[in-house]
């Protein structure tokens, strides 16, 4: 689905929000019940990583579709914008993203050589965010790929596969 600002600003930063409220709850709660410390770092960890997952989706949202008008000045050259807009699959370390895009290129059928929303918020060519890739390497650099990448999944639950 996609959302207008007004709608991000009505909707979703209400319920980031409440799931927020309702998190500070649980500590509450927790602590008041006498819970071990694992069960509760377990669920904020997770909470956390929801809250962060839906906050990216926010910040997405309000960066819009990448419309720079119908032709672009972009290093001396004209470029013209796509006849719809593009996907973008986009994994960060706080889950899967997908939001559609404008390019731009010099006709039809040729190279995209701007992408508009990637610029603004400063995404490599590849479909992993710079922060996701620099936590790939960590875990990757001393140990075996594969391994690595499922204690990546390990760690933040829903990534799924790292490479790609």
């Amino acid at each position: 689905m996609i959302l207008t600002k007004d709608a991000v600003t009505d909707n979703t930063i209400h319920e980031v929000r409440d799931q927020l409220e309702q998190l500070l709850q649980f500590v509450n709660q927790a602590a008041q019940d006498g819970l071990q410390l694992y069960d509760v770092e377990r669920r904020v960890f997770d909470d956390v990583l929801k809250l962060g997952h839906q906050c990216v989706e926010v910040f997405i949202d309000l960066q819009g579709n990448g419309d720079l008008g119908e032709e672009v000045t972009h290093d001396y050259r004209t470029l013209y914008r796509s006849s719809s807009p593009h996907s973008r699959h986009l994994r960060t370390v706080f889950g899967e993203h997908e939001f559609e895009q404008f390019v731009y290129s010099r006709g039809a059928n040729r190279k995209i050589e701007l992408k508009p929303l990637d610029a603004r918020m400063g995404l490599s060519g590849h479909v992993h965010s710079y922060l996701m890739e620099e936590f790939s390497q960590m875990f990757c650099v001393e140990s075996a790929f594969v391994l690595s990448a499922e204690n990546l999944t390990q760690v933040f639950g829903f990534l799924g596969t790292i490479s790609g």
